[in-house]
């Protein structure tokens, strides 16, 4: 059940996403001003979701980003009619725009990760009540399976070696070599036999 204090502040976001809908084409300025006031009261919080959901600085860095960027471009929050608090509606964009970093950047060699990823997730349950899809549960379980030196490795690996083909900064490799103590003839290694647990994993349950 949502709170007085919690019912009010939804219903403000859920008004200020209606001026955003309302305005983004025809007053732009009026409405990255109601962005606004939802960007400042909720940054942090949100930032905080996208720690929680990536366990890594740097990933939850570009998640923090993604997820404003999907906000502005579908303000559809809707408490009059959904019930669902704003933080329960900005985490699940979170958690999806996680799922689109590896879907992009996790390629299957006789199957692509769109297969298994369901990006679109309704938002009807609160967040304690989420279940992941089962595709989702799959990267979950597979990631789950490496140790933490792997997931560490790769998801520095899926930040920067992108479809765009941009490659791991020194600085950032550097900090890796030093964290584990190898070199980075060993860190693609790394990266290469834990993508090929991911996809292993994958094969085995789908």
């Amino acid at each position: 059940m949502v709170g007085k204090i919690d019912r009010k502040d939804c219903l403000e976001a859920e008004e200020l996403m209606r001026v955003i809908r309302e305005n983004i084409d025809s007053d732009r300025q009026k409405a990255m001003k109601a962005f606004g006031k939802i960007y400042e009261k909720y940054c942090e919080v949100l930032w905080t979701v996208c720690v929680k959901v990536c366990g890594d600085n740097a990933v939850a860095d570009k998640v923090f980003g993604e997820t404003w960027k999907k906000i502005l471009n579908h303000p559809n929050y809707d408490y009059t009619n959904n019930k669902v608090t704003i933080m329960t509606w900005m985490s699940r964009i979170a958690h999806n725009a996680r799922l689109d970093i590896f879907k992009k950047e996790l390629p299957m060699s006789d199957y692509t990760i769109d297969d298994y990823l369901e990006t679109e997730i309704g938002i009807e349950e609160e967040e304690e009540d989420i279940e992941l899809s089962f595709s989702a549960q799959l990267i979950e379980g597979a990631l789950a399976e490496l140790s933490e030196k792997e997931r560490d490795i790769l998801k520095t690996y899926i930040l920067y070696d992108t479809d765009k083909k941009s490659h791991v900064p020194d600085e950032v490799l550097d900090e890796l070599k030093e964290r584990y103590q190898t070199t980075s003839t060993n860190l693609r290694q790394i990266k290469k036999r834990a993508l090929s647990k991911v996809r292993d994993y994958i094969r085995k349950h789908q």
